[in-house]
């Protein structure tokens, strides 16, 4: 939602305000990131944030005061130009909305259509002001070509509409496949379309790990974790900043990997951390969501040694609790060494 105010003179009343006069005043504004450049001939000071905190005009994600001066004509200018743009984007956002509300509507009446469900952040009320829709749509094979064609040509107002058979889909995001990467688009999706129990089922599956394979897929990632720390603690010990700060970075996905894999999860899109684990906590996490990303922040940031022994310390009782024990002990000490070096 946007919302904008008049401009509200400091001094003077408007109504006896010429053409060319000065003023000063402010212009409020509630909208989502946009590009708003002022004329050269008025002058923008300092705004301020949701959190009170000022910022640089235009730099920030939701602009509340702009302190505004310049001739009259040009703040009526450049709020017009505000205007225009904010209507732009409600007009866009209705036209969307009205499309997908078709497409769903086609869904949920054509016996073709045998599943319709949302990706994206909206499969898992993630989204925002700025987020599209993901919609994919499960036809029938016999009309799987027909379909596609028809809405290849189709213009959409971001939607980006993928319609497979039926048989495409079973095959599609397998594990190991070239489209594994893409099976957390699966997780906690609810269809919104279902003529065949097969559709969530599918879905199910392909938003979870294997269970046939989750063990060996947890050694994995629990032994690469083990190994970045390690030779990100050998760099901090030869004085490799650099190389420590790395060798930190890589290991934070088999980290990801290794939580999400015990609760029977793909790790999240990374821009969907911070959502993921704040609406769908991970019950065996040691530490809150909200701790956790700012360990990880950490890491990224400088690859902070206590922090990473910590988290090793941490993962070492839980995992072997788990029965990953063995995993430990195949490093023969250096695991030990690892979470209990300190820089001379």
């Amino acid at each position: 939602m946007a919302r904008i105010c008049l401009v509200q003179n400091e001094t003077n009343d408007l109504s006896e305000t010429s053409h060319n006069s000065k003023i000063c005043g402010f212009i409020r504004l509630e909208l989502e990131p946009t590009r708003l450049i002022p004329p050269k001939h008025l002058s923008c000071s300092s705004l301020k944030t949701e959190t009170g905190v000022s910022a640089p005009p235009y730099q920030t994600s939701a602009l509340q005061m702009l302190r505004i001066s310049g001739p009259l004509y040009e703040i009526t200018k450049f709020y017009n130009t505000i205007l225009k743009k904010l209507l732009r984007a409600t007009m866009s956002t209705k036209q969307t909305d009205q499309q997908f509300a078709q497409l769903l509507k086609e869904a949920k009446t054509n016996p073709d259509i045998i599943g319709f469900f949302l990706g994206g952040s909206r499969g898992k009320g993630f989204e925002n002001s700025h987020s599209d829709y993901d919609p994919r749509m499960i036809v029938k094979d016999k009309v799987a070509k027909t379909y596609q064609k028809k809405y290849e040509n189709m213009e959409f107002e971001e939607i980006d509409l993928v319609v497979m058979s039926l048989s495409e889909f079973r095959k599609y995001a397998l594990w190991n496949s070239p489209e594994a990467w893409d099976r957390y688009d699966f997780t906690h999706v609810k269809p919104l379309v279902v003529k065949t129990s097969e559709i969530k089922k599918l879905i199910n599956e392909k938003g979870s790990i294997p269970k046939e394979k989750r063990h060996d897929f947890i050694v994995y990632n629990l032994d690469a974790y083990i190994n970045g720390v390690y030779r990100s603690v050998k760099c901090f010990r030869n004085q490799n900043i650099t190389g420590a700060r790395l060798e930190a970075s890589v290991s934070v996905p088999y980290l990801l990997d290794l939580f999400f894999a015990l609760h029977n999860r793909p790790k999240p899109f990374y821009g969907y951390l911070d959502r993921e684990l704040k609406k769908y906590p991970l019950e065996k996490l040691p530490w809150s969501g909200k701790s956790f990303s700012e360990m990880i922040l950490g890491i990224l940031c400088t690859a902070d040694l206590k922090t990473q022994q910590k988290i090793l310390k941490t993962i070492e009782k839980l995992f072997r609790k788990e029965g990953f024990g063995q995993v430990f002990d195949d490093w023969e000490g250096k695991d030990k060494w690892t979470m209990n070096y300190r820089p001379q």
